[in-house]
């Protein structure tokens, strides 16, 4: 396809031939995906370890566990990239089968609560879908994929006197949000929590 088609698709909003739950759930795919690679990554040497105090490293394998290291917040990253967006692409769904007539780009959360009751088309579908949106697990979500736009999400590792890992965890975004609570833990909530914006979803 060429630059231009491709402009000219941009402008003329959502493409017919894309599902847009077919394009949610491949967003919760990905970040599953990118889940399972942290998940490796973790389980590696280069996080499991504080190799820079190993001085009998030579520069190769000094360069490979960075390159390791930088491939574990590449996938973390990503991971919350595609979480936030399976919750946007929902949005435009609801719009769509409900029928709000939102112009696409002004779809966010309050604009559909606004006018799903305003036509009074509000449900129990969108009960649900609003505790997920208005969590605060959706703010964390929120928060860190706003600041992973910007640098490496802040991760705390603590490492034993051996310099063998004993805890890593997200620097908490919210008052009241659990500190050191296990990454992939962590993680898995997030995903679930997403995945519960779909329960219950269907066209009206």
């Amino acid at each position: 396809m060429s630059p231009k088609r491709l402009r000219e698709g941009a402008r003329q909003g959502i493409w017919p031939c894309i599902g847009l739950q077919d394009n949610a759930l491949s967003a919760l795919a990905g970040a599953q995906y990118h889940l399972d690679k942290v998940k490796e990554l973790v389980a590696s040497r280069a996080v499991q370890t504080l190799w820079q105090k190993d001085k009998s490293l030579d520069e190769q394998a000094r360069r490979g566990l960075q390159r390791e290291l930088n491939q574990f917040h590449w996938h973390l990253r990503a991971f919350l990239w595609e979480l936030v967006a399976a919750r946007d692409t929902a949005l435009q769904w609801v719009n769509q089968a409900y029928g709000l007539g939102i112009e696409e780009a002004k779809v966010t959360w309050p604009v559909v609560k606004s006018e799903a009751q305003k036509q009074c088309k509000w449900c129990e579908q969108l009960d649900k879908l609003e505790k997920g949106v208005e969590s605060d697990q959706y703010f964390e979500i929120r928060e860190y994929r706003n600041f992973a736009h910007r640098a490496f999400l802040l991760v705390y590792a603590d490492y034993d006197e051996n310099n063998n890992l004993s805890c890593l965890c997200l620097v908490p975004v919210r008052e009241g949000q659990q500190q050191n609570f296990d990454l992939i833990a962590h993680l898995t909530n997030y995903l679930e929590a997403i995945r519960t914006l779909f329960d219950g979803l269907s066209r009206p």
